[in-house]
């Protein structure tokens, strides 16, 4: 048997005060574990405004980065060595 998605397709329309402020409904917020106080993301994607809790950011950006980097590498070593040859030369 398939497993149903983690998270359904939801959307709700909300209403910004006038000093900017936008209420994240309780189901919104269950169903992204998110606290009061707990740190958000926020982007713009064209005319859209994304907001994703930090975590959930850092993953998506490790996933967009490993593509450069090799399991089997160092980016701290690498970076090192880089500054050792610049030093070198002078």
């Amino acid at each position: 048997m398939t497993e149903a998605p983690q998270f359904e397709a939801r959307q709700t329309r909300l209403t910004m005060s006038k000093n900017g402020r936008v209420l994240i409904p309780a189901e919104l917020r269950a169903a992204l574990g998110l606290r009061s106080g707990g740190p958000l993301m926020a982007r713009l994607e064209g005319e859209k405004l994304v907001l994703e809790p930090l975590a959930a950011a850092v993953r998506r950006i490790k996933g967009v980065m490993s593509q450069y980097s090799s399991p089997d590498s160092s980016l701290v070593d690498e970076l090192i060595a880089d500054r050792r040859r610049e030093a070198d030369r002078g």
